[in-house]
Parts: C-alpha cells; structure tokens; sequence
C-alpha cells in the first residue's frame, strides 16, 4: 500500500481563488509482508507572493516548515503533480485524513482519484483507540495516534536524517497503519 501526505499553505475552503496550495509531498510503501520498502519526500516551488501571503502565516507556524525552503524549491508543482501520478500508478494510495488529501489531490494538476477507495488512517485510529480507551472518538490527531501507538509499543518513528516533514509523516503514517494491523489481528 501507498501512504501519501501533503504540507499545505492553508485549508480548502477557508479563502477564495486559488489559495491554498500544496508546499511539500511525501510518500512511503508497505509491502505485502507489513515491511516499509520505500519513501521520499520534496519541496514543491510556490511562489515568494504566495508563500509570504498573509493567509499563509498560519500554516508555517503550525507545520513548522521554513517558507523560504519553498521558494527555493527546484521542484515545480507540474512535475510534483507528474512524480507523485508516476509513483502511485494504478495502486491503492491512502493517508492519515484521505478528506483533506482529496481535496487537494483530486484537482489539476495533481489529479490523484485512488484514495477514495481505501479506509482513512485517521478514522480508522479513532475506532481502534476509542474501543481501547473505552470512549467514542470521531476522528483523532495524527500525534494523538502516534502517541497511542507509541504507548503501545508500536515504532512511530522515521529513521533519522529525514529532513522534509511530509516524508517523515508518510512513514508515521505507514508505520501506524501497520500498528493499526496488528491491533486488528490481536482481537
């Protein structure tokens, strides 16, 4: 299975026009036997007038990237949007909140339709918690899982040396729906 996740300048809907848009992709594979094969993770080049928007001051203070690392990125979204289409194919892609990642993923030019068929990772969490901590959740935080998981036994961790965010989160969020597998297959 293919784990995807995204670093935006804001939340769809919230503003007109085309704002927000997406600042960095990662991605990870599990393979059949449970292992992480493989991730990676880039910049995507926005604009200095997009980036420095007023709108986007939000989201580098919750995502912690360094907008100048997007402007500096060589990596434009037209290849991004080819790279990512290349490397997911025709498989089954998911993410911790396959909501937010269809809502940029499904439009030009990313034009990435496989996540709809795949459970979202985040409410998929929500249940497996709620039913261990005996309370109903509808959905959790991405650290909110990660710290279950963690307090668990499970490894949440990526390996050192991964500097892009959404690379690292696309192997937490791989390595969390293989504790979410083995949650499921303990019952």
């Amino acid at each position: 299975m293919k784990v995807l996740t995204i670093d935006t300048t804001g939340l769809k809907g919230r503003y007109l026009r085309e704002f927000p848009r997406i600042v960095a992709v990662g991605g990870a594979q599990i393979d059949d036997e449970g292992h992480l094969t493989t991730s990676f993770g880039s910049y995507v080049h926005q604009s200095s007038e997009h980036v420095n928007d007023e709108r986007a001051q939000g989201a580098w203070r919750s995502n912690g990237i360094d907008p100048q690392k997007v402007i500096e990125a060589t990596l434009s979204e037209k290849d991004a949007a080819f790279l990512l289409k290349e490397w997911v194919g025709d498989s089954p892609a998911t993410g911790f909140n396959v909501g937010f990642l269809t809502d940029f993923l499904s439009q030009e030019p990313w034009s990435i339709r496989q996540l709809g068929g795949t459970p979202c990772v985040m409410k998929e969490a929500a249940k497996v918690i709620s039913k261990k901590n005996r309370q109903f959740l509808l959905r959790v935080s991405l650290n909110d899982a990660l710290s279950w998981a963690s307090a668990e036994g499970y490894e949440t961790a990526p390996s050192p040396g991964i500097e892009i965010r959404a690379e690292a989160n696309a192997i937490r969020v791989a390595l969390l729906i293989l504790a979410l597998e083995k949650e499921a297959n303990n019952e």
